[in-house]
C-alpha cells in the first residue's frame, strides 16, 4: 500500500528522522526503536563475552584447533536443546518464554564466573576443560537467544512491515555489537576477563525485561495469546489435521517443507564457510600472541584485545552498511540481489586469502565479509521468516538458526581436522576449500529465492501478513 500525504503529516519528528534509514510510517517508530534497543542489548550481551571465549580458548595449547573440533559437541547440545525449547514454546506464553529463557542463560553466566575463580581452572587441564565448556555453552546461547529475538520481531510484524522496518531494527544489533566490542577493548585489562560474564548477564536480563514492555505494546493490553509454539488451526485442513501437525517436531517441520529445507541448507553452508574463516583468524592471532607474549594471562589479554579490536571494526563497518545501504539495496535492487551479495563477497574473500594466507589478508577479508554478514545478510535472512506461521517462527527457526547452523560448524571442524591436522595444508588449504563451498552456497541461495518467489506468486496474500505457507 502506498503511503499517502495524510500518512506523512501524521509522522512524528522521530519518525521523520528514522526515514533516513528506511520507510517508517505513522505510528511505527516507537515500537521499532524499542525492538532496536532490545536487540542492542541482546547483541551487546553476546559481544561482551565473545572475546572472552576467544581468550579462554586461544590461551590453551592447540586451542583454535580444539575450537573447530568442538563443533560436533555444540551441534549435539543444540540437537537436544531445540526440542526442549520447542516444548517450552508450546506451553509457555510468549512473554514468559522469553523472560525465562533469557534469565536461564544469565544465571549460567554467573555460574561460569564463580567456576572460573576456582583453583582447578588455573591448571592446564582445568583451563582447557573450562574454556571448552564455555565454548560449548556459547555455541548454544548465541544461536538460541538471537533466533528467539528475531522470531519475536517477525511475530510482531507483517511481511510488508518487516521488509521496511527490519533494516531499522537491525541497526540496534549493529550498535549493540559495537558497544559490546568497545567495552571489552576498553575495560578487559582493568576489570579482568571473567568479570565480563557478570556484565553480560546484567545486560541480558535488561533485554528480557524490555521484551515484556514491547510485548505489552504489541498486544495493547489484550489477553495473553496462545503459546507461540502451539499449532495454529487451519480451517481448510480441519482440527484433526492441525493436531497431527502439532505433533511434528522442530526438525520434522524443516525437513518436510521445501522452503524451510532450502533455508536450512543455506544456513548450513554459510555457517560452514564462516566458521572455517573464524578458524583462520583465530589460528593466526593465537600464533601472533604466543610469539609476542610468554605468560598465559598475557596471551589471553593479547588475544582478547586483538579480537575485541577486530570485532569493533567489523561492527563499525556493519553499522554503516546497516544505516545507509541495507534498506536501499532491498528496496531498489530487490530481495534477490540483496540475498546474493554476501556469498559473492565471501567468494572474493576466500579467493584473496588463498592467494595470501597472512593475518593481514585474513583480517581484511573477514572484516569485509563479516560486516556484510552482520548487516545485510542478517537482515535478509530474517526476512525469509516473515511469511511463515508462528510455530515455524519459534520452533522451526530455532532448529535452522541453531542446529543446522551448528551442523555447519561440525563440517568445518571435520574439514580443519583433515586439511590442517592430517594433510598439514594450513590456512591456505582451508581458504581454497571455502571457494568450492561458496559456489554451492550461491546455488542454494538462488534456489531459496526462487522458491520464495514461487510461493509469493501462488499465494500473494502471504506477502500481506503472517499467514501459513
Amino acid at each position: 500500500m502506498a503511503r499517502t500525504a495524510d500518512d506523512a503529516k501524521n509522522l512524528t519528528t522521530i519518525e521523520r528522522a528514522l526515514r533516513l534509514v528506511t520507510d517508517v510510517r505513522a505510528g511505527e517508530g516507537a515500537t521499532a526503536l524499542l525492538l532496536a534497543l532490545d536487540v542492542f542489548l541482546v547483541l551487546g550481551a553476546y559481544y561482551l563475552i565473545k572475546p572472552v571465549r576467544e581468550a579462554l580458548i586461544g590461551a590453551v595449547h592447540n586451542g583454535p584447533r580444539y575450537k573447530s573440533y568442538m563443533g560436533a559437541g555444540v551441534a549435539t547440545a543444540i540437537f537436544i536443546a531445540v526440542p526442549v525449547y520447542a516444548r517450552l514454546a508450546s506451553v509457555w506464553p510468549r512473554k514468559k518464554l522469553i523472560l525465562r529463557v533469557s534469565s536461564f542463560f544469565a544465571a549460567n553466566l554467573v555460574a561460569f564466573y564463580f567456576l572460573g575463580l576456582t583453583p582447578w581452572v588455573k591448571g592446564e587441564l582445568g583451563a582447557t576443560v573450562f574454556g571448552l565448556g564455555f565454548l560449548l555453552w556459547m555455541g548454544v546461547f548465541n544461536m538460541m537467544i538471537v533466533a528467539q529475538f528475531w522470531a519475536f520481531a517477525a511475530d510482531i510484524y507483517t511481511e510488508d512491515q518487516g521488509k521496511r522496518l527490519f533494516p531499522l531494527v537491525a541497526v540496534g544489533a549493529s550498535l549493540g555489537a559495537i558497544a559490546g566490542s568497545y567495552t571489552v577493548k576498553s575495560i578487559v585489562q582493568t576489570v579482568g576477563t571473567l568479570q565480563m560474564m557478570l556484565i553480560s548477564a546484567t545486560v541480558l536480563v535488561a533485554s528480557a525485561l524490555l521484551t515484556q514492555v514491547i510485548h505489552g505494546r504489541a498486544t495493547k493490553g489484550k489477553a495473553e495469546d496462545a503459546p507461540p509454539g502451539a499449532q495454529e488451526k487451519d480451517a481448510e485442513k480441519g482440527d484433526e489435521a492441525a493436531n497431527q501437525e502439532d505433533k511434528r517436531g522442530a526438525y520434522s517441520l524443516v525437513l518436510k517443507n521445501k522452503y524451510l529445507l532450502l533455508i536450512a541448507i543455506f544456513t548450513l553452508l554459510f555457517t560452514f564457510v564462516n566458521t572455517s574463516g573464524e578458524y583462520m583468524i583465530s589460528q593466526l592471532v593465537s600464533d601472533a600472541a604466543k610469539e609476542h607474549e610468554h605468560t598465559k594471562e598475557a596471551i589471553r589479554e593479547f588475544i582478547a584485545g586483538y579480537m575485541g579490536d577486530y570485532f569493533l571494526w567489523v561492527n563499525i563497518a556493519g553499522l554503516v552498511i546497516q544505516l545507509f545501504l541495507v534498506s536501499r539495496i532491498v528496496k531498489y535492487a530487490g530481495f534477490r540481489v540483496a540475498f546474493l551479495v554476501f556469498p559473492v563477497v565471501a567468494l572474493a574473500s576466500a579467493t584473496m586469502i588463498t592467494a595470501s594466507p597472512t593475518l593481514e589478508a585474513v583480517r581484511v577479508g573477514k572484516t569485509t565479509e563479516n560486516s556484510i554478514d552482520y548487516s545485510l545478510n542478517n537482515t535478509v535472512r530474517n526476512m525469509l521468516w516473515l511469511p511463515t506461521t508462528r510455530r515455524m517462527k519459534y520452533v522451526a527457526k530455532q532448529a535452522v538458526d541453531s542446529f543446522f547452523a551448528r551442523l555447519g560448524d561440525v563440517f568445518s571442524g571435520a574439514a580443519v581436522f583433515i586439511l590442517v591436522g592430517q594433510l598439514d595444508l594450513g590456512v591456505r588449504g582451508v581458504a581454497a576449500m571455502n571457494i568450492v563451498l561458496v559456489l554451492a552456497w550461491i546455488y542454494v541461495a538462488w534456489r531459496t529465492v526462487n522458491e520464495r518467489d514461487r510461493l509469493a506468486k501462488e499465494h500473494p496474500e502471504h506477502i500481506e501478513g503472517n499467514v501459513r505457507i
